[in-house]
């Protein structure tokens, strides 16, 4: 299948072809999982209604699923609940469209979307909403935009009773989505919690320790049910926090030592891995990698990589901004074979004399090569490297790593 005086660039799009129309339409089985929040109050209303009412809302989108994983937490609602809603497709500020999912009532909701494959876009682009309408606004009293999350690292935390040690009998909840960018050491934070037994009097982030343990204060919160703001964080801390071992507690008169309590547990990061790595011929898997974060007016320092590939072999980075998860080569093709693009090849270096797994390879995805492939700010990129295995033993000739996926940041 493949000559031997191959020529990667030919070859990998030769091989591509030969994948059938059916494949390449298939759905990715492992793709990366997306983050988007939604901040719900009266003024995303069309027109604005005047409400001390808000929200928060966490949506984990499965590209491969078809899935939309939800929980939201709303309070303070001038009216009895007479239903809450996806809605779509509409920017901020516009109406129109049409009931995508019935969330049903109470002031926690959780739960799986199945949508339309064909609206994927459309949620991807922050076209779908929250609506949630009252007895006293029947058209809606708060509504929350459900925008895409861009942040390096993002995290989830749920807060209960249950979670507290001593676990606490209550029924408060509360949902709170996190961003933390480690390049500011910033941990922006968006709570909101639902039917405190009693008055709030403290709100903190603990750290640091996993469930089932107590830790100190690190951060006060700000009082109130929803609760928005920035905590500059040490850091020394960020290991901890991206370990999982922070905490958000919120203390009443009736629990002081705190009546619901959430641990921050990561969702998805940006850059972020996906899809499956075919071990290569001397039994090792190789793993994509990155380096800083794809900006294109920040640091200009974005780097792909691989590691534990063959070595001095020839290689090559292969990209498009559709994922997909098709049999291909003995493994696993990862990216789109009708949009990819193909970067120009490299050898992987490494040890000299037979072949062992000391291959590395490395692509700046640099701020000029984005501007010269028209890549603005949103685009979601899947890559994959691609390097020649003669010795494989099912015949292919081909090693294949699993896919990094990075949205391209401002």
């Amino acid at each position: 299948m493949t000559p031997n005086d191959w020529s990667v660039r030919s070859t990998l799009r030769r091989a591509a072809l030969t994948l059938t129309t059916a494949l390449a339409l298939c759905a990715a089985s492992s793709a990366q999982k997306i983050v988007l929040k939604a901040e719900l109050t009266g003024a995303q209303q069309v027109p604005p209604v005047t409400t001390p009412a808000m929200g928060t809302g966490f949506f984990l989108i499965d590209l491969a699923a078809d899935t939309v994983t939800y929980e939201i937490t709303l309070d303070e609602l001038q009216g009895s609940e007479t239903g809450a809603q996806i809605v779509g497709f509409a920017a901020s500020g516009a109406t129109g469209g049409t009931m995508l999912l019935d969330l049903g009532t109470g002031n926690h909701k959780t739960g799986t979307w199945s949508y339309t494959p064909a609206d994927e876009g459309n949620i991807l682009a922050n076209l779908a909403y929250v609506n949630v309408m009252t007895s006293g606004q029947p058209a809606g009293e708060i509504r929350g935009q459900i925008t895409r999350v861009s942040a390096p690292h993002v995290f989830l935390a749920s807060l209960d009773g249950a979670s507290e040690v001593p676990p606490v009998t209550t029924t408060a909840m509360g949902t709170g989505v996190f961003e933390l960018d480690p390049v500011a050491n910033t941990l922006g934070f968006q709570i909101t919690y639902a039917d405190l037994s009693s008055t709030e009097t403290q709100s903190h982030f603990h750290g640091y320790a996993p469930p089932g343990q107590n830790a100190s204060i690190v951060f006060n919160l700000p009082m109130g049910f929803h609760k928005v703001g920035v905590w500059n964080y040490p850091q020394a801390d960020e290991a901890s926090i991206l370990n999982d071992l922070l905490y958000a507690n919120v203390h009443s008169s009736n629990f002081t030592n705190g009546e619901i309590r959430g641990q921050l547990v990561e969702q998805v990061t940006n850059p972020g891995s996906y899809c499956t790595a075919k071990p290569n011929s001397q039994a090792c898997t190789p793993a994509v990698a990155w380096q800083s974060l794809p900006s294109l007016t920040g640091t200009d320092d974005y780097f792909v990589s691989a590691t534990n590939v063959l070595n001095n072999k020839m290689a090559a980075f292969v990209w498009s901004t559709v994922p997909a998860s098709t049999p291909f080569m003995g493994g696993t093709l990862c990216v789109d074979q009708a949009t990819m693009v193909v970067v120009a090849p490299q050898n992987t270096g490494g040890n000299a004399g037979p072949d062992d797994c000391s291959g590395t390879l490395n692509f700046a995805f640099n701020q000029a090569y984005m501007a010269s492939n028209s890549l603005t700010p949103g685009t979601l990129v899947f890559g994959q490297w691609w390097y020649r295995d003669p010795a494989n033993p099912d015949g292919t000739g081909f090693g294949l790593t699993d896919a990094v996926v990075f949205e391209i940041l401002n």
